[in-house]
């Protein structure tokens, strides 16, 4: 009895095996059809290097161009260098102004009153030195009285110029023309050093950044010129190119060019984007 037992199940696992055996097999050949589907299908280019719909070769620029993006020549973030009240700070966001305009100022009073305490301290140690020196003409002082007295002068000296670089922080001047483009800080708030008040950004001169296959690198000499179409106004301009950063990154075998526009024009700004048309040429590998 036993015996008729056993053989029943040796059958049973047999048979399971071969029906697992079999699905494993039909699952292969599934997978083996789907690779070779997929390999059999064309590749699809990185979006914005190449036009949708037309097929480039790897050495020719194309007519319709390339994407581009709008970005500030100069752009800052203004921070606090000392601790005291503000009491000058553009109004508000989009604020217009010139190089050279105080941007924020700020209550220096204590700061002034250091400043004079440690010219008041660097005067008491120059004649305290020069007398020493007196004295020692006279052989009424030894030298290293004379050393220690230079030295106190030199010190309270170097406070004094310490204390003029801490004054001159009490006002910002603004780097470059341009816009307030947001304020962090108020009139009246305490400034901590370091902190950040204000972004300012120059709205009258922008830069072009271009994402362009490598193998165009060759054509993108300096002052190549060429047309911008932006996006947000439609407009037309023309531009040139100013450099290449000089670095191919590997992955996508693609490089950035640095353009600028021809003519100033306040219908640009910053975080806008175009399509640079290029002209046809043939590119050298």
């Amino acid at each position: 009895m036993k015996n008729i037992v056993i053989k029943r199940a040796v059958k049973t696992i047999g048979a399971t095996i071969g029906g697992l055996i079999f699905s494993l097999n039909l699952h292969a050949a599934e997978l083996e059809k789907d690779v070779n589907t997929t390999s059999s299908l064309q590749k699809v280019p990185p979006i914005g290097l190449i036009p949708a719909g037309e097929k480039h070769s790897a050495g020719v620029m194309p007519r319709e161009g390339i994407r581009l993006l709008v970005r500030s020549y100069e752009t800052a973030a203004i921070s606090a260098e000392v601790n005291a009240r503000i009491l000058v700070i553009p109004t508000r966001e989009g604020d217009r102004f010139e190089k050279g305009d105080i941007l924020i100022k700020f209550d220096c009073s204590k700061i002034i009153a250091e400043h004079e305490a440690a010219i008041a301290a660097n005067n008491g140690h120059r004649i305290a030195y020069e007398n020493q020196q007196k004295l020692f003409k006279y052989q009424a002082a030894g030298a290293l009285a004379v050393e220690q007295a230079k030295f106190e002068m030199t010190k309270s000296r170097a406070d004094v110029s310490g204390m003029e670089v801490r004054r001159k922080a009490c006002e910002i001047r603004a780097p470059f023309s341009g816009r307030v483009t947001e304020k962090i800080a108020n009139a009246h708030e305490v400034a901590q050093p370091n902190q950040a008040l204000i972004r300012i950004v120059n709205d009258t001169k922008q830069e072009l950044v271009m994402m362009a296959p490598s193998a165009w690198s060759s054509k993108f000499t300096p002052g190549m010129r060429f047309s911008v179409k932006v996006d947000e106004t439609g407009q037309i301009h023309k531009a040139r190119i100013v450099q290449t950063t000089g670095h191919i990154d590997p992955i996508s075998q693609s490089t950035r060019i640095i353009a600028e526009l021809e003519t100033t024009t306040t219908s640009v700004l910053p975080g806008m984007s175009g399509t640079a048309i290029l002209p046809t040429q043939e590119v050298t590998r």
